[in-house]
């Protein structure tokens, strides 16, 4: 009797907090309440050819000259990959390889212009997004490998 009277007072209390919201909702406009990101955080890794780590943090993504382009009949802002990879000195390479999220694209020399950018979501990920790269093709970035 006494573990029936235990498991239902915790199922109560369980299933009050469920149904219990936590904040507002984000809407459009904001981003998710529940992600707490600072100027340290780190969003990615590049690694040029010298093989060395380098963690990209949110504030030195936000130090970067913004861009908007349109993709779709939708606005997408972000940075320059070309940016990035001029401010780290890479400028020769024979692909530049972005992975997250279980997916990569390698992307050559040429296909890197400023139509490619890296977006930062309102979910704080970074997104390669590009309109010379389908959709279903856009990776959430972890890791640019310069080849």
């Amino acid at each position: 009797m006494t573990k029936c009277v235990v498991i239902s007072v915790l199922i109560s209390v369980l299933l009050s907090a469920c149904a219990s919201p936590i904040g507002d909702p984000p809407t459009p406009d904001t981003p998710n309440p529940t992600y707490v990101v600072s100027h340290d955080t780190t969003l990615f890794e590049f690694v040029p050819l010298t093989g060395d780590v380098i963690k990209v943090t949110y504030g030195e993504l936000l130090a970067y000259p913004q861009v908007t382009i349109e993709i779709e009949g939708k606005e997408q802002t972000g940075i320059r990959l070309y940016d990035l990879l001029q401010k780290a000195a890479v400028t020769e390479f024979h692909a530049v390889t972005v992975s997250g999220g279980g997916r990569s694209i390698s992307l050559a020399p040429d296909q890197i212009n400023e139509n490619v950018l890296l977006t930062l979501t309102k979910n704080y990920t970074v997104k390669l997004v590009s309109p010379n790269i389908p959709q279903s093709q856009w990776v959430t970035v972890s890791k640019v490998v310069i080849e």
